[in-house]
């Protein structure tokens, strides 16, 4: 609700002799708009499917526990988005939390609590076997907003449709800073004021938060503690909120704030008008939230100083926000492929080089031409190739310097060994066999 709207009512508040009037007041003040939201959206759906298969009466007016929990088992097992395509676990558990709220607060049953697994057995079995199956079909992943690259939040600030020129743009350039830089929640858009920004002695600007997801007290004339957000003195951006008028008229630039209805869906107005790629996006006023996280996270900062600028009370509530995971997965994964095609590739080059050894080695034998120099040589090759085969194991090191040979030769080779000078820091063990 508008504070405007607060303080008017405010001044009769006191001289009111309506009781009931002012219960009725601060119950609709203590509601949380996007929870009634919810409830109805959910229940308006039940009617739908009660009023396809001719149920009588209307939902809170079932009198008859048994019948209640037949119908909303049948509706549960049945339940699907309008395209024909499955809803979401996430989905399917905030559709039971609102049927619960609604039939809490408006059944003609006594203390109907939709969460008695004793009384309501047969909907919570179908509840247990809808998960499941749900699971099994990859339907368990959150599907939250998305955030935008650092690229796309150029483009967005570069257009000229967002030069601020303009009382629309500079509403949504405005808009847009506070969705990137102060991490604002969707709702906390609207209810955010100009009375809001406090100016600072270096330039900047505090911005109080009165009022939040996690932080529902709005109190008539004194709202209580606030968050705080802090906008630096940056030549950037500053200038664009201290526009003559900009937060001093309490309007957004206009004398009418902007309808929340149409405040839900800027960022996605934003993105299009500047030809962001939404296909398969899911761009909300929340994008600027996590645009805010990834951004911080890109650049290094930790978890905990994260949580400074998002509000969040603990660093797990970031998981949601921050970068996917995937590319970090795919890398190692490469990483080891090219690893273990590496040994393999070492192994192969070893057996092909000790083959053409022997070959050639084998050919020349056969042919005559084999010297006693040659003879060595080649053993020499061949023993530190197999010795060098036998330590290449995978993820182990070589050790080229293993030169302990064995070899059999006669007598006059053995002289014209020695006289060849390649018997230099070699561990040689030589049999003699007289021909």
């Amino acid at each position: 609700m508008p504070r405007e709207n607060n303080r008017i009512y405010e001044k009769t508040l006191a001289s009111s002799d309506n009781l009931e009037k002012n219960v009725n007041f601060f119950c609709e003040i203590g509601k949380v708009k996007n929870t009634e939201y919810s409830t109805n959206n959910w229940i308006r759906a039940v009617e739908l499917f009660r009023a396809k298969n001719n149920y009588e009466k209307k939902l809170e007016e079932i009198s008859e526990t048994k019948v209640l929990e037949s119908q909303l088992a049948q509706y549960l097992a049945a339940m699907k988005q309008q395209n024909g395509n499955e809803y979401s676990i996430s989905s399917i558990k905030a559709a039971v939390s609102a049927i619960y709220r609604y039939l809490n607060q408006n059944s003609v049953i006594s203390n109907c609590n939709l969460y008695d697994n004793k009384i309501y057995k047969q909907f919570w079995q179908v509840y247990s076997g809808k998960i499941k199956y749900l699971t099994d079909l990859g339907y368990g992943e959150k599907n939250g907003s998305n955030g935008l690259s650092n690229e796309e939040v150029q483009n967005i600030l570069n257009h000229s449709l967002m030069d601020g020129s303009t009382p629309q743009s500079l509403l949504k350039k405005v808009f847009f800073y506070n969705a990137i830089l102060l991490g604002l929640r969707g709702g906390e858009h609207f209810y955010l004021m100009a009375e809001d920004f406090k100016k600072r002695e270096d330039g900047g600007f505090d911005i109080l938060i009165y009022r939040s997801k996690t932080n529902q007290r709005v109190e008539i004339g004194n709202r209580g503690k606030a968050d705080k957000l802090i906008l630096p003195n940056n030549p950037d951006i500053i200038g664009k909120y201290d526009e003559p008028d900009a937060l001093y008229t309490g309007c957004w630039y206009k004398r009418i704030h902007v309808g929340q209805n149409r405040l839900k869906s800027f960022m996605n107005e934003i993105c299009k008008m500047c030809g962001i790629d939404c296909t398969n996006r899911k761009i909300t006023n929340h994008t600027g939230r996590k645009t805010l996280v990834q951004g911080l996270q890109k650049l290094g900062f930790s978890r905990d100083s994260m949580k400074l600028a998002t509000r969040h009370k603990n660093v797990e509530s970031l998981d949601s926000y921050e970068l996917p995971r995937e590319q970090e997965q795919i890398g190692m994964i490469n990483n080891l492929v090219d690893n273990i095609q590496c040994t393999k590739r070492k192994q192969e080059e070893f057996d092909a080089s000790t083959f053409d050894i022997n070959n050639n080695y084998k050919m020349k034998k056969n042919k005559g031409f084999v010297t006693a120099k040659e003879t060595f040589t080649s053993n020499c090759e061949i023993s530190n190739t197999n010795n060098l085969k036998d330590l290449y194991k995978p993820l182990q090191e070589i050790n080229p310097n293993n030169t302990n040979l064995e070899i059999t030769m006669n007598t006059n080779n053995l002289v014209n060994l020695i006289n060849s000078e390649v018997l230099q820091q070699v561990n040689l063990k030589i049999n003699i066999a007289d021909t």
